[in-house]
This record gives structure tokens, sequence and C-alpha cells, in this order.
């Protein structure tokens, strides 16, 4: 629904700004009926001042209601109150139009009373069936809204001053013939290129590291190794496992484990298990991305069928995070869990069998099937953790809760975090400084450490909800930096190094093989690295396998047809390029296009100019504007079937 009504509207900002400059009423839209029996709109007086300007109440319910009927009249039955814009957007707007009418008049723009009477007898929503001026639907108009002729011709000179300031602001935006040129070329010129990358992580692993020479490149890039604004913290856990284990009785655990190894833990015959490794290929992939991970996948899968450990296969060749630290384990599951493709594949395979690979979306899964047909007992040592949550969660969760609740008591009472934690019977973590997005293996989550960043020093989180259990963080000093040593940055730092020296050898490699490739052509100096291809590369875009690289766009947009281009420096190494189709300038099409784009140019010029202008005269008029919230309040708090206008 969003996407329709941004291709309808293309820019709502600008259609809020039509509908409020214009003042335009609908008259037959209707407004809810009973009142909602709270406070509304008009009991608030005054919606804005600027300066010595007032926003009126009915103004601004005038562009709300204009506003809201837009809306409605797009959406329908979808519309909801508070989703599609906000009371807030409409009020800044007038305020936006009243400080444009202060800098007209500054300026000497005005409307002459010739000019308001012209203007309203142009007014479209005033010409009956025959296109001309209706005195009878200007005298309903007048009624609707209960204004004077007066009034009514006031804020038309408004309009007509708002009109002639843009008129003067557009009076300062030129586009040129070149910039249409090159705008139309930007959008329309293509290149197809077939490449060579001489990856700089080929040369990486050969590159001598020297430990002097680390300490060097670290001395002379240590900025790069701070890891930003610290907090030092101590949290105390108060986790399920552990709490869980202090319940278990061996005994007691095998009679559970007995009692319900037929309902609980028996796989049935509609399930199955199995291990997989998998060798990504997105889905916009290329073809030689594609074909690159497929012979990846099927040399493992012939490693794994001639014996190879399946599990040392996955921790070391799969991509699958997931699984890939339980040696591709994925657990039980019944069919339709996974793709239809790897579905029939494991489902029509026996027990022990190697499948694949497998295509799906994600890339090509090599598979060992660990439980095909039939049923199959779970054994007590693999289902541990499970009998012991099923016997032991509720007292677990309970003792939990009364720890928690004691600590809570304990901090309450004035006791110092780690002697709560003591007097819980818990213990309290040492102090520990932690950075955005990082932290000890065994601190407190991701999820406390990004609420460690909200408390205050000395303050103390509510209980926050972790993998396992529940975590309480205290926040006890910050830094604005947190400065990593070189022995804290080490393998970042030789990771980095070797990189740099791996692209500098690779640019050199590629001047060679760019040099190789103008005197014998690309594909014989390639000799065994891959041939990618890239087509219809615009100046601006992502090159397939790549990514955003503009250099190389606009390197090969510049080379002609069939010629070598490169060495071209992109984040991953070098390419060596050759221009195989091109798309250039067409003179009929542009000609086609030349004035639209013009007008789309100088629009988007006149709508940062008229930005940079308001930001201005709100900056000039600062402590001057205020908006009334009173206003604002009812219709933030209004469901639809309410009338917060009070009309």
């Amino acid at each position: 629904m969003l996407k329709v009504l941004r291709e309808k509207t293309k820019s709502l900002h600008w259609v809020l700004w039509l509908i409020i400059a214009s003042f335009i009423l609908l008259i037959f839209v209707q407004w809810g009926g009973a009142g909602s029996g709270g406070r509304t709109v008009a009991d608030a007086g005054w919606a804005a001042q600027v300066g010595d300007r007032t926003v009126s109440t009915d103004e601004f319910v005038t562009a709300y209601k204009n506003t809201e009927a837009f809306y409605q009249g797009q959406l329908g039955d979808a519309y909801r109150r508070g989703m599609f814009f906000r009371p807030e957007d409409v009020l800044n707007d007038l305020v936006d139009q009243a400080l444009l009418e202060r800098e007209a008049e500054r300026l000497g723009l005005g409307a002459s009373p010739e000019e308001i009477a012209l203007s309203i007898r142009a007014r479209p929503d005033l010409k009956g069936n025959d296109g001309r001026f209706d005195r009878a639907l200007y005298q309903r108009l007048l009624a609707y809204n209960g204004l004077t002729v007066r009034e009514f011709e006031e804020r038309e000179g408004q309009r007509i001053l708002v009109r002639k300031f843009n008129d003067f602001l557009r009076s300062g935006v030129a586009v040129s013939d070149d910039e249409v040129r090159r705008t139309w070329l930007d959008r329309n010129q293509t290149a197809s290129i077939r490449y060579v990358l001489v990856s700089a992580e080929d040369y990486a692993d050969q590159v001598q590291v020297d430990e002097a020479a680390l300490e060097a490149w670290f001395d002379e890039h240590a900025e790069d190794y701070d890891a930003g604004p610290g907090r030092l913290i101590r949290w105390v856990r108060f986790d399920r496992a552990a709490a869980q284990a202090q319940l278990e009785n061996e005994p007691e655990m095998r009679e559970y484990y007995e009692t319900n190894k037929d309902l609980l833990y028996t796989m049935g015959p509609d399930q199955r298990r199995a291990s997989q490794i998998l060798i990504r290929a997105a889905a916009g992939a290329g073809d030689e991305a594609k074909a690159e991970a497929r012979e990846r996948a099927e040399a493992i899968a012939r490693r794994a069928r001639e014996g190879e450990d399946f599990a040392a296969l996955a921790a070391a060749e799969s991509e699958d995070p997931a699984t890939r630290e339980r040696g591709g384990d994925m657990g039980p599951f019944y069919a339709g869990t996974y793709d239809p493709a790897f579905d029939e594949a494991v489902f029509k395979a026996s027990e022990g069998q190697v499948v694949g690979p497998i295509e799906t979306p994600q890339g090509f899964h090599v598979v060992l099937v660990t439980k095909g047909e039939g049923s199959k007992v779970r054994p007590f040592d693999e289902v541990r953790d499970l009998v012991s949550r099923g016997l032991y969660a509720a007292q677990a969760a309970t003792r939990l809760r009364e720890e928690l609740e004691s600590f809570q008591s304990a901090l309450a009472s004035g006791q110092d975090f780690g002697a709560a934690a003591t007097a819980a019977g818990v213990e309290a973590s040492e102090e520990t400084w932690v950075v955005r997005g990082a932290g000890p293996a065994d601190g407190p989550g991701p999820t406390a450490i990004q609420q460690a960043f909200a408390l205050d020093v000395g303050t103390t989180s509510d209980a926050i909800t972790a993998p396992g259990g529940q975590v309480v963080v205290q926040v006890l000093d910050t830094r604005d930096e947190s400065p990593r040593s070189f022995e804290e940055a080490r393998e970042a730092v030789e990771a980095d190094f070797r990189l740099e020296l791996g692209r500098e050898m690779a640019a050199a490699d590629a001047q060679t093989l760019a040099a190789s490739a103008k005197a014998e052509g690309l594909e014989a100096a390639a000799g065994e690295r891959t041939l990618r291809t890239a087509a219809a590369l615009r100046k601006r875009g992502a090159v397939p396998g790549l990514g955003l690289e503009p250099e190389l766009n606009t390197e090969a947009l510049e080379t002609p047809l069939e010629e070598i281009g490169g060495p071209v420096e992109v984040s991953s190494g070098a390419v060596v390029f050759e221009v195989t189709e091109r798309q250039d300038f067409d003179e009929t099409a542009f000609e086609a296009e030349a004035e639209s784009i013009r007008q789309e140019l100088q629009g988007s010029r006149f709508q940062t100019l008229r930005r940079a202008n308001l930001q201005v005269l709100r900056e000039q008029m600062e402590g001057e504007i205020l908006l009334n919230d009173a206003v604002l309040e009812p219709l933030r708090s209004t469901p639809d079937s309410g009338n917060p206008l009070g009309q």
C-alpha cells in the first residue's frame, strides 16, 4: 500500500505543501459525526506563533482536513489516522508558509487587490460547468469555511505572496545544456565488459610478516583501531541453565527419559535428520559465480563420499554459521521445513547417504542424511538437556525470579551492587570496559551492552532478557575513545597489513596483465584466471561480483569498444577489462527526454534552494516560532472514529 501511495504522489511533502498553500477545502468530506467526548482542536485557540504572525486554529483545521481528505482519497479503507502523516507535519508546513510570507514582504513582493481578484476568479474549484467563475460556488465555499470575503481574500493574498516568492527563487535556478546532456548520459549510457580481478587476498598470504613492520604500521594507523565510545560496566546474570543444573538428579532424569522415550524422544517415520555443508550463491549471482560455487560444492561432495569426516568438512568449508559449529547438524525436521528441492533430495535418500549438491536460493548444499525412513530413538546423552528442561524448567524459572527479586530488593535498600548479588546467591562480574557491538565472550550479551549505552553513570538497568536468562547491568564510567594496544589489535593489524601489501602486489601484477592483454587479447592473457562478465554498466550501479566500484564504471564508459581498460584499483584488488558492448549518446532519444530532464533538475534545485532558505529563516527566528501542543495532542491520540476537530 505504501508503494502504491509513493507511486501516486512521488513527493509526499510537496503534496502536503500544495494542499496547504492552496487552502482548497473539499466541501463534501464527512467528519465523523458526534464528538469524541474529550478535548478538541477547536478548544485550543491559536495553533502556531511565527514572530508577529499567528497561525490560527481555523487555518490549521482547514489544512489538516484537506491533507486527511487527500490520503483518504488515495488509500480508501486502508487509511488510518496517524499512520501516514503527523499533525506536526501539517502545522510545520503552515509555519513554513508564514516564514515565506514574511520574507516575500521583506523583499518588497506584494499582492494587489486586482491580483487577488484575478487569482480568485481563476481558481478551478470556483468555476462552474461552463468554465467561468461561479459566484454561488464562491458563497457556498465561504459559508462552509465560516469565512468573510475579506478573510478569504487575505488568505488568497498570502497564497499569492508564497507563489511570488517561489517564482523569485526559481528565477535563480539555471540548468545548462551540458548538465542536461550529462544527466541523460548518466542514466542511459552503458558499457558491457568482461574482466579479470587480480585479487589482493590471493597475495595477502604471500606477504612476509615482520613484527617490527607490524608495530610501525600500527603506530601509523593507531586511530583506525580505536573501538570508539566505551562504558565501564559490571553485571549479574540470572542463568536458566545454571539454575536448572543445580536441580538435576541423574536417576530421576533417566526414569523420566524412559517413561517419555516413545512420546518425546523418538523421531517418527515422517522425520529426517541431516548434516549439511552450504556453499553460498545468492539468488542474484551471475552465471560464473554460480558455476564456481557449484564446482566447489561438487568437490566437497566427492571428498565426503570418499570417506572424509563430514563434521570436519563442515567445520572447515560450510558457509552456514548456524550449523557449521555443530559439524553441519541440522537436527530433526519434517517435510516442508526447507526448500522443496532440498526436501525432495533428502527424503528420497537412505540413512548414511551423501546427496548433492542441491541447489536452492541460498546456494549449493552437500548433505549427509543421518536419519532415514522409519522411527529412531534419540539416545539419552543426545537429549539430556531436553530431559532436564522437561523436568526442571518451571522450578528453575521460579528460582531465577526469586533470585532477581532478592537482588533488586537488596539494591533498593541501599546495598552495593556486588553485595546485593551475594545476598541473592549469585555473583557479580568484574568491572569491564565494553564498546558498542562488542564485548567479552562471557559478557552480558549484545542487548545488555546496547542498553548500557543508554544509562547514566552510577545507574542500574532493569532486568534485561538475554539468551538463557536475564541480566542486570550497572554503568560505572564512560569514555569517548577506547584505544586498543598493539597486542589487543594485533590480529586485525596483521590482516590489514597483509591486505595492504597484497593490494600493492595485485596492482603491479595487474599492470603486467593489462600490457599482455593489449598485446594478445584478454582471454589469452588471463590464462587460468577467471574471466567474468558485467552487462550494461551505468555510471552509477553495482558491478556483479565486485559491488559498488564507481571508478571502474566511469573508466568502462570512457573506454572504446573492444579495447582493454585498466588496471583499475577496486576494494578487492585490481581489475583489467575489455569493453564488449556500448550504448552511447542517441540524439533522437536525448531530444525526446531533454526537456523533462531539464524540468526535473530545475525542480530539484528549486526544492533544495527553498529548503535552504527555510532553514536560514528558521535559524533567524529561533525562539520566536512556537507550536501549540494543545492543538496537536488531540489529533495524536484520537482514533479514526473520533472527531478531534470539534466541528
